[in-house]
Protein backbone atom coordinates (compact mmCIF):
# COMPACT_ATOMS: atom_id res chain seq x y z
CA UNK A 1 0.00 0.00 0.00
CA UNK A 2 2.23 2.67 -1.06
CA UNK A 3 1.88 6.42 0.13
CA UNK A 4 1.98 9.61 -1.74
CA UNK A 5 2.24 12.91 0.15
CA UNK A 6 -0.15 14.56 -2.21
CA UNK A 7 -3.77 14.81 -3.58
CA UNK A 8 -2.78 16.54 -7.07
CA UNK A 9 -4.12 16.87 -10.54
CA UNK A 10 -2.69 14.39 -13.57
CA UNK A 11 0.37 15.61 -15.45
CA UNK A 12 2.54 13.65 -18.34
CA UNK A 13 3.64 11.33 -16.41
CA UNK A 14 0.39 9.83 -14.95
CA UNK A 15 -0.40 6.02 -14.80
CA UNK A 16 -3.20 5.61 -17.83
CA UNK A 17 -6.67 4.11 -16.67
CA UNK A 18 -8.78 2.55 -19.22
CA UNK A 19 -11.84 1.79 -17.39
CA UNK A 20 -13.03 -1.82 -17.11
CA UNK A 21 -16.77 -2.09 -19.10
CA UNK A 22 -19.63 -2.93 -16.33
CA UNK A 23 -19.17 -6.41 -17.43
CA UNK A 24 -15.53 -6.80 -17.05
CA UNK A 25 -15.65 -5.75 -13.26
CA UNK A 26 -17.29 -9.52 -12.01
CA UNK A 27 -13.94 -10.37 -13.17
CA UNK A 28 -11.61 -7.52 -11.98
CA UNK A 29 -13.17 -8.37 -8.80
CA UNK A 30 -12.74 -12.12 -8.54
CA UNK A 31 -8.99 -11.24 -9.77
CA UNK A 32 -8.27 -8.28 -7.04
CA UNK A 33 -9.86 -11.37 -4.14
CA UNK A 34 -6.94 -14.43 -5.29
CA UNK A 35 -4.29 -11.30 -5.70
CA UNK A 36 -4.80 -10.66 -2.09
CA UNK A 37 -3.87 -14.10 -1.36
CA UNK A 38 -0.94 -13.84 -3.52
CA UNK A 39 2.64 -13.64 -2.18
CA UNK A 40 3.86 -10.98 -4.38
CA UNK A 41 1.15 -8.79 -3.14
CA UNK A 42 1.82 -10.23 0.23
CA UNK A 43 5.31 -9.42 0.12
CA UNK A 44 4.40 -5.57 -1.55
CA UNK A 45 2.47 -5.57 1.74
CA UNK A 46 4.98 -6.49 4.11
CA UNK A 47 7.56 -4.29 2.36
CA UNK A 48 5.66 -1.06 2.61
CA UNK A 49 4.87 -1.48 6.10
CA UNK A 50 8.09 -2.02 7.10
CA UNK A 51 9.12 0.78 5.38
CA UNK A 52 7.18 2.68 7.57
CA UNK A 53 4.07 2.97 4.81
CA UNK A 54 0.02 2.48 5.34
CA UNK A 55 -2.25 4.81 7.65
CA UNK A 56 -3.94 2.46 10.01
CA UNK A 57 -1.70 -0.42 10.95
CA UNK A 58 -2.99 -3.74 13.17
CA UNK A 59 -1.43 -4.37 16.62
CA UNK A 60 0.86 -6.74 15.45
CA UNK A 61 3.78 -8.30 16.50
CA UNK A 62 5.75 -7.78 13.01
CA UNK A 63 5.00 -6.63 9.12
CA UNK A 64 4.53 -10.22 8.30
CA UNK A 65 1.54 -10.76 11.25
CA UNK A 66 0.13 -7.21 10.34
CA UNK A 67 -0.27 -7.88 6.42
CA UNK A 68 -1.60 -10.89 7.05
CA UNK A 69 -4.70 -9.23 9.36
CA UNK A 70 -4.78 -6.72 6.15
CA UNK A 71 -5.27 -9.04 3.50
CA UNK A 72 -7.24 -11.21 5.37
CA UNK A 73 -10.02 -8.58 5.92
CA UNK A 74 -10.04 -7.05 2.88
CA UNK A 75 -10.50 -10.68 1.67
CA UNK A 76 -13.42 -10.75 3.65
CA UNK A 77 -14.98 -7.55 2.88
CA UNK A 78 -14.46 -7.63 -0.90
CA UNK A 79 -15.82 -11.57 -0.53
CA UNK A 80 -19.27 -9.57 0.51
CA UNK A 81 -19.14 -6.51 -1.08
CA UNK A 82 -21.68 -5.77 -3.80
CA UNK A 83 -20.70 -4.48 -7.15
CA UNK A 84 -21.04 -0.67 -7.89
CA UNK A 85 -19.77 0.35 -11.37
CA UNK A 86 -20.04 4.60 -11.45
CA UNK A 87 -19.65 6.38 -15.38
CA UNK A 88 -17.67 9.10 -15.78
CA UNK A 89 -20.91 11.97 -15.47
CA UNK A 90 -21.72 10.36 -12.15
CA UNK A 91 -18.28 10.53 -11.16
CA UNK A 92 -18.07 14.63 -11.90
CA UNK A 93 -21.30 14.45 -9.93
CA UNK A 94 -19.86 12.86 -6.53
CA UNK A 95 -16.56 14.73 -6.79
CA UNK A 96 -19.12 17.92 -7.08
CA UNK A 97 -21.38 16.89 -4.50
CA UNK A 98 -18.57 16.13 -2.24
CA UNK A 99 -16.72 18.99 -2.42
CA UNK A 100 -19.86 20.37 -1.04
CA UNK A 101 -20.70 18.39 1.48
CA UNK A 102 -21.32 20.43 5.06
CA UNK A 103 -19.71 17.88 7.76
CA UNK A 104 -18.74 14.57 8.35
CA UNK A 105 -21.53 13.14 9.68
CA UNK A 106 -22.07 9.65 8.54
CA UNK A 107 -24.65 6.93 9.73
CA UNK A 108 -24.86 3.17 8.48
CA UNK A 109 -28.02 4.02 6.30
CA UNK A 110 -26.09 6.22 4.61
CA UNK A 111 -24.24 3.29 2.45
CA UNK A 112 -26.09 1.76 -0.08
CA UNK A 113 -24.51 -1.68 1.06
CA UNK A 114 -22.65 -2.46 4.18
CA UNK A 115 -20.19 -4.08 2.07
CA UNK A 116 -19.03 -2.60 -1.31
CA UNK A 117 -16.63 -2.21 -4.28
CA UNK A 118 -17.14 0.88 -5.95
CA UNK A 119 -14.98 1.58 -9.92
CA UNK A 120 -15.12 5.00 -11.14
CA UNK A 121 -14.97 5.22 -14.45
CA UNK A 122 -12.44 9.00 -13.97
CA UNK A 123 -9.73 9.08 -10.96
CA UNK A 124 -11.55 10.71 -8.44
CA UNK A 125 -7.75 11.88 -7.28
CA UNK A 126 -4.38 10.82 -7.75
CA UNK A 127 -1.21 9.83 -5.87
CA UNK A 128 2.55 9.38 -6.15
CA UNK A 129 3.76 5.63 -7.43
CA UNK A 130 6.13 4.37 -8.03
CA UNK A 131 9.25 6.13 -9.92
CA UNK A 132 7.69 9.06 -9.16
CA UNK A 133 4.76 8.68 -11.41
CA UNK A 134 1.09 9.79 -10.26
CA UNK A 135 -1.36 6.87 -9.98
CA UNK A 136 -5.06 7.44 -10.34
CA UNK A 137 -7.31 6.26 -7.32
CA UNK A 138 -10.39 4.91 -8.98
CA UNK A 139 -12.02 2.44 -6.92
CA UNK A 140 -12.96 1.96 -3.06
CA UNK A 141 -14.07 -0.69 -1.28
CA UNK A 142 -15.56 -1.12 2.25
CA UNK A 143 -17.09 -2.63 5.03
CA UNK A 144 -16.37 -3.72 8.74
CA UNK A 145 -13.20 -4.04 10.42
CA UNK A 146 -12.76 -6.37 13.29
CA UNK A 147 -9.28 -4.99 14.66
CA UNK A 148 -10.92 -1.78 14.06
CA UNK A 149 -14.05 -1.30 15.60
CA UNK A 150 -14.95 1.21 17.94
CA UNK A 151 -17.87 0.27 20.32
CA UNK A 152 -19.87 3.12 18.24
CA UNK A 153 -19.42 1.52 15.14
CA UNK A 154 -17.33 2.44 12.25
CA UNK A 155 -16.52 1.88 8.75
CA UNK A 156 -13.23 0.88 7.06
CA UNK A 157 -12.33 1.66 3.29
CA UNK A 158 -9.67 1.06 1.16
CA UNK A 159 -8.60 3.23 -2.09
CA UNK A 160 -7.54 0.92 -5.33
CA UNK A 161 -5.37 3.11 -7.81
CA UNK A 162 -4.38 1.75 -11.20
CA UNK A 163 -1.37 -0.45 -11.39
CA UNK A 164 1.90 0.77 -13.40
CA UNK A 165 1.86 -1.60 -16.23
CA UNK A 166 3.52 0.65 -19.06
CA UNK A 167 7.15 0.64 -17.90
CA UNK A 168 6.85 -3.13 -17.07
CA UNK A 169 5.66 -3.82 -20.60
CA UNK A 170 8.53 -1.81 -21.36
CA UNK A 171 11.19 -3.63 -19.38
CA UNK A 172 9.54 -6.60 -21.01
CA UNK A 173 10.43 -5.47 -24.79
CA UNK A 174 14.10 -4.60 -23.55
CA UNK A 175 14.11 -8.07 -22.25
CA UNK A 176 13.35 -9.56 -25.69
CA UNK A 177 9.55 -10.28 -25.63
CA UNK A 178 7.38 -8.64 -28.70
CA UNK A 179 4.76 -6.09 -27.78
CA UNK A 180 2.26 -8.54 -27.35
CA UNK A 181 3.48 -10.65 -25.40
CA UNK A 182 5.19 -7.88 -23.35
CA UNK A 183 1.72 -6.99 -21.94
CA UNK A 184 0.51 -10.41 -22.20
CA UNK A 185 2.49 -11.14 -19.38
CA UNK A 186 2.30 -7.91 -17.74
CA UNK A 187 -1.18 -8.48 -17.72
CA UNK A 188 -1.15 -11.97 -16.10
CA UNK A 189 1.82 -11.57 -13.87
CA UNK A 190 0.43 -8.30 -12.10
CA UNK A 191 -2.77 -6.94 -9.77
CA UNK A 192 -5.72 -5.32 -11.75
CA UNK A 193 -5.28 -2.85 -9.22
CA UNK A 194 -3.02 -1.61 -6.30
CA UNK A 195 -4.25 -1.13 -2.57
CA UNK A 196 -3.01 2.30 -1.93
CA UNK A 197 -4.33 4.03 1.41
CA UNK A 198 -7.05 3.10 4.00
CA UNK A 199 -9.55 5.05 5.91
CA UNK A 200 -11.61 4.50 8.98
CA UNK A 201 -14.96 6.91 9.56
CA UNK A 202 -16.78 6.62 13.20
CA UNK A 203 -20.43 6.80 12.50
CA UNK A 204 -21.41 10.14 13.10
CA UNK A 205 -18.14 11.65 12.45
CA UNK A 206 -17.88 15.56 12.85
CA UNK A 207 -14.79 17.07 12.10
CA UNK A 208 -12.15 14.53 10.31
CA UNK A 209 -9.52 13.56 13.39
CA UNK A 210 -6.35 13.43 11.50
CA UNK A 211 -3.73 11.12 13.12
CA UNK A 212 -0.92 13.45 14.18
CA UNK A 213 1.56 10.95 13.50
CA UNK A 214 2.20 9.11 9.51
CA UNK A 215 0.53 5.83 10.99
CA UNK A 216 -2.10 5.34 13.63
CA UNK A 217 -2.51 1.78 15.61
CA UNK A 218 -6.56 0.99 16.49
CA UNK A 219 -7.67 1.99 19.89
CA UNK A 220 -11.46 1.64 21.34
CA UNK A 221 -11.16 5.46 21.64
CA UNK A 222 -11.12 6.03 17.96
CA UNK A 223 -13.79 8.80 16.75
CA UNK A 224 -14.26 11.17 13.82
CA UNK A 225 -12.27 10.44 10.64
CA UNK A 226 -9.04 8.37 10.79
CA UNK A 227 -6.85 9.16 7.43
CA UNK A 228 -4.14 10.93 6.03
CA UNK A 229 -5.09 14.31 4.80
CA UNK A 230 -4.34 13.71 1.17
CA UNK A 231 -7.22 11.23 1.28
CA UNK A 232 -9.90 13.50 2.22
CA UNK A 233 -11.36 14.47 -0.85
CA UNK A 234 -11.57 10.83 -1.87
CA UNK A 235 -13.69 10.18 0.96
CA UNK A 236 -15.99 13.40 0.57
CA UNK A 237 -16.08 11.53 -2.67
CA UNK A 238 -17.08 8.22 -1.85
CA UNK A 239 -19.56 9.44 0.90
CA UNK A 240 -20.93 11.77 -1.57
CA UNK A 241 -21.85 8.77 -4.09
CA UNK A 242 -23.05 6.50 -1.22
CA UNK A 243 -25.94 9.25 -0.63
CA UNK A 244 -26.40 9.73 -4.60
CA UNK A 245 -26.37 5.84 -5.20
CA UNK A 246 -29.53 6.10 -2.77
CA UNK A 247 -31.30 9.05 -4.65
CA UNK A 248 -33.54 7.28 -7.44
CA UNK A 249 -34.60 11.01 -8.96
CA UNK A 250 -30.99 11.92 -9.63
CA UNK A 251 -29.91 8.39 -10.28
CA UNK A 252 -30.83 5.50 -12.53
CA UNK A 253 -29.05 1.75 -11.53
CA UNK A 254 -28.91 -0.93 -14.23
CA UNK A 255 -27.48 -4.34 -13.42
CA UNK A 256 -25.24 -6.31 -15.44
CA UNK A 257 -23.40 -9.59 -15.37
CA UNK A 258 -20.43 -11.32 -16.72
CA UNK A 259 -20.44 -12.85 -19.91
CA UNK A 260 -22.25 -16.07 -20.15
CA UNK A 261 -18.60 -17.86 -20.76
CA UNK A 262 -17.49 -16.61 -17.65
CA UNK A 263 -19.81 -17.24 -15.24
CA UNK A 264 -19.91 -20.51 -16.52
CA UNK A 265 -16.09 -20.63 -15.75
CA UNK A 266 -16.42 -19.37 -12.59
CA UNK A 267 -19.21 -21.48 -11.83
CA UNK A 268 -17.62 -24.49 -12.79
CA UNK A 269 -14.67 -23.25 -9.90
CA UNK A 270 -17.14 -22.92 -7.37
CA UNK A 271 -16.65 -18.85 -7.53
CA UNK A 272 -19.79 -17.22 -8.93
CA UNK A 273 -19.46 -13.62 -10.13
CA UNK A 274 -21.76 -11.57 -9.20
CA UNK A 275 -23.50 -9.05 -10.66
CA UNK A 276 -22.79 -5.22 -10.98
CA UNK A 277 -24.73 -2.20 -10.96
CA UNK A 278 -24.63 0.12 -13.36
CA UNK A 279 -24.49 3.82 -11.48
CA UNK A 280 -25.72 6.64 -14.30
CA UNK A 281 -27.02 9.93 -13.89
CA UNK A 282 -30.69 10.02 -14.60
CA UNK A 283 -31.26 11.86 -18.15
CA UNK A 284 -33.93 14.12 -17.25
CA UNK A 285 -31.77 15.53 -14.39
CA UNK A 286 -28.46 16.58 -16.46
CA UNK A 287 -30.68 19.21 -18.47
CA UNK A 288 -33.80 19.88 -15.73
CA UNK A 289 -34.65 23.34 -14.87
CA UNK A 290 -36.31 23.64 -11.30
CA UNK A 291 -39.49 25.28 -10.39
CA UNK A 292 -38.86 28.61 -8.93
CA UNK A 293 -39.85 28.50 -4.87
CA UNK A 294 -41.71 31.08 -2.93
CA UNK A 295 -38.93 33.58 -1.74
CA UNK A 296 -41.20 36.89 -2.41
CA UNK A 297 -39.33 38.08 -5.32
CA UNK A 298 -39.44 38.17 -9.03
CA UNK A 299 -37.06 36.21 -10.54
CA UNK A 300 -36.33 38.46 -14.24
CA UNK A 301 -33.51 36.83 -15.38
CA UNK A 302 -32.17 32.98 -16.09
CA UNK A 303 -29.33 31.86 -14.27
CA UNK A 304 -27.47 28.44 -13.85
CA UNK A 305 -27.63 27.75 -9.40
CA UNK A 306 -24.35 24.87 -8.56
CA UNK A 307 -24.86 22.05 -6.82
CA UNK A 308 -26.14 21.85 -3.13
CA UNK A 309 -27.05 19.53 -0.47
CA UNK A 310 -30.51 20.18 1.52
CA UNK A 311 -31.75 18.59 4.47
CA UNK A 312 -34.85 17.52 3.23
CA UNK A 313 -37.49 16.42 6.16
CA UNK A 314 -39.33 12.65 6.25
CA UNK A 315 -40.99 10.25 8.33
CA UNK A 316 -44.14 10.71 10.86
CA UNK A 317 -44.46 14.90 11.58
CA UNK A 318 -41.22 15.43 8.94
CA UNK A 319 -39.50 14.85 11.90
CA UNK A 320 -36.51 13.36 10.45
CA UNK A 321 -34.04 14.89 8.28
CA UNK A 322 -32.22 13.14 4.90
CA UNK A 323 -29.02 14.57 3.33
CA UNK A 324 -30.55 15.00 -0.42
CA UNK A 325 -28.40 16.66 -3.59
CA UNK A 326 -29.73 19.27 -5.76
CA UNK A 327 -27.84 18.80 -8.89
CA UNK A 328 -26.87 21.92 -10.64
CA UNK A 329 -29.70 23.76 -12.59
CA UNK A 330 -30.97 26.60 -14.26
CA UNK A 331 -33.36 29.03 -12.44
CA UNK A 332 -35.64 31.38 -13.50
CA UNK A 333 -37.96 31.88 -16.87
CA UNK A 334 -37.38 30.25 -19.73
CA UNK A 335 -37.85 32.98 -21.97
CA UNK A 336 -35.67 35.45 -19.52
CA UNK A 337 -32.29 37.24 -20.72
CA UNK A 338 -29.57 34.77 -19.20
CA UNK A 339 -27.04 35.97 -16.25
CA UNK A 340 -23.41 35.31 -16.55
CA UNK A 341 -21.54 35.04 -13.80
CA UNK A 342 -17.62 34.74 -13.77
CA UNK A 343 -16.36 31.14 -12.54
CA UNK A 344 -13.04 30.58 -10.97
CA UNK A 345 -11.23 27.20 -10.70
CA UNK A 346 -8.25 26.98 -8.64
CA UNK A 347 -5.90 23.95 -9.70
CA UNK A 348 -3.81 22.76 -7.76
CA UNK A 349 0.02 22.04 -9.07
CA UNK A 350 1.33 18.05 -8.97
CA UNK A 351 3.94 17.37 -6.28
CA UNK A 352 7.61 17.42 -7.34
CA UNK A 353 8.87 13.94 -7.63
CA UNK A 354 10.50 12.27 -4.44
CA UNK A 355 14.42 12.51 -4.67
Amino acid sequence: MPNATDDTEPDSTTVPWTPPRPAEIPALHTSLRAWLGHPFFFKVTIDALDAGQGTIIPAAANPLEAAVILHQEETRRLGSAELYAVDEEMTAQALAAGARLPDWSVQPADLPAEQGFLVFDSPIGHSEATDGLIAPIVACSWGPSPHCSPPAGAVWLTFWSAPVLDRLVQAGIEAGLDPVEAQREVKRGSPPLVWDDEALVCWSAGEPDIPTTPRYIPSEEVSGVIAKERTLPWIQTVLAAWLLIQEPAIVEITEQRASRPERRRAERAGRPLPPVRVVSIHRRVSTATRPAEPSGRTVNVRFRVRGFWRDQPYGKGRALRKRTWIPEHWRGPEDAPVLIRPRVTVVEAPPEPAD
